[in-house]
C-alpha cells in the first residue's frame, strides 16, 4: 500500500473527493462522508457529517 486514496460514488455531498489525500495510515467511510487518518497522525474528512449524526455506526474502521 502506497497510502494514496481512492473513491467511487454518487459524490453529492463531496465524499469522494480524496485523490489529493497521501500518506493515509486508515480510512473509514458512510454513504456521505469519508475520514481518514494520516501517518503523520492528523485527520482529514470531506462530505457531510448528517449520517454521522443519524447512523454512528456506520464508521467502520480502527483509528489510534
Amino acid at each position: 500500500a502506497d497510502g494514496t486514496v481512492k473513491a467511487v460514488g454518487a459524490n453529492t455531498f463531496s465524499q469522494c473527493n480524496v485523490s489529493s489525500w497521501r500518506d493515509v495510515k486508515e480510512i473509514s467511510a458512510g454513504q456521505n462522508h469519508t475520514v481518514a487518518l494520516k501517518n503523520d497522525g492528523t485527520v482529514v474528512a470531506t462530505g457531510t457529517i448528517e449520517d454521522i449524526r443519524n447512523h454512528p455506526n456506520s464508521i467502520t474502521g480502527k483509528f489510534i
